[in-house]
């Protein structure tokens, strides 16, 4: 019908990202033993001011009509969910600021069918006494749970369904450490908030449609809305800086040594997903690593999927 439809896509840099990626999945699947081409990737790049996608990463070896992980793989996020549980409890300054101190001591949690639930942190030691910020730049799964204890399941979802447009309803304590699934482009939205100032814009790759005449036919405006309180997403921006400062993303620190970096890495259970999602003042970028099959692939959020955003990046 002669119809033009002008995107934000960045035809170099998809080109680019697909090259980059294809290269480091095909590293990793020789430095972990996984067979060639079992290694799977989708991500996406976009400009958190404005929610514009620059580009988007549905698979690697993709065909025509191929399933696109980056919008549909629904995949289970790991510590990915940690920054929300904190930015919960920084929104009550009156309770909880970046030096509240967080007990990183054993849990025993009674699930409703009398089995005891009993996670641990990574490395399986216990950090004791420690503040807010720390548990956050460490990632420690016993600080979390003991503050998402304290902050109450039931109203952690909430906030997450608000945040995310969600749909969360069961109180498994397991959530708070990451056990509900979402995909690339979902999880990219909801980190531009910390990137933009508590904003939330919605990602969008179209910016108008015109016809044959070039008479404009349809605009996708620019949509904000304010879902964060400015001062409390400045605090959770500032951990996330300090994660690639000295936490689990300081293999970073060197390559972005010229401006501020704020990121977060996740794991999944058995190392399946591998996650980073990473952020400067002008680029946000979500990326996934696993596998179709869903097997363990021995990656963890900083040894697979932040080398992977890190060389594309």
């Amino acid at each position: 019908a002669g119809l033009k439809i002008h995107t934000f896509l960045d035809l170099y840099l998809h080109k680019k990202a697909t090259e980059s990626i294809a290269s480091t999945l095909s590293g990793l699947e020789k430095k972990t033993g996984i067979e060639k081409e079992k290694l799977q990737a989708a991500g996406v790049v976009i400009d958190p001011r404005t929610g514009e996608i620059l580009t988007l990463l549905g698979g690697l070896r993709l065909t025509p009509g191929a399933f696109n992980r980056a919008l549909k793989a629904e995949r289970q996020v790991g510590s990915m969910i940690k920054p929300f549980i904190y930015a919960l409890a920084l929104s009550d300054p009156s309770k909880y600021s970046l030096v509240t101190s967080l007990k990183d001591s054993k849990v025993e949690w009674e699930l409703e069918d009398g089995s005891i639930w009993r996670p641990q942190n990574f490395d399986e030691k216990e950090k004791g006494d420690i503040p807010l910020l720390d548990g956050l730049i460490y990632s420690q799964n016993l600080a979390t749970v003991n503050l998402g204890a304290s902050l109450g399941v039931l109203n952690i979802n909430r906030y997450l369904n608000k945040l995310g447009d969600l749909d969360l309803s069961d109180e498994y304590p397991s959530i708070l450490l990451g056990a509900i699934e979402l995909t690339p482009i979902k999880l990219a939205e909801m980190y531009s908030t910390f990137a933009n100032n508590g904003f939330q814009v919605p990602l969008r790759a179209i910016r108008e449609v015109t016809s044959s005449k070039d008479e404009i036919l349809r605009r996708y405006p620019l949509e904000l809305k304010q879902a964060i309180d400015p001062a409390t997403s400045s605090l959770v921006r500032y951990a996330l800086t300090q994660v690639i400062e000295k936490g689990t993303g300081k293999s970073l620190k060197d390559t972005f040594n010229e401006f501020p970096v704020a990121g977060k890495t996740g794991t999944s259970d058995n190392n399946r997903d591998s996650w980073f999602v990473g952020f400067g003042k002008n680029r946000l970028g979500a990326i996934w690593v696993g596998r179709d099959d869903n097997l363990p692939t021995g990656l963890t959020g900083s040894s697979g999927a932040m080398r992977v955003w890190s060389d594309l990046m």
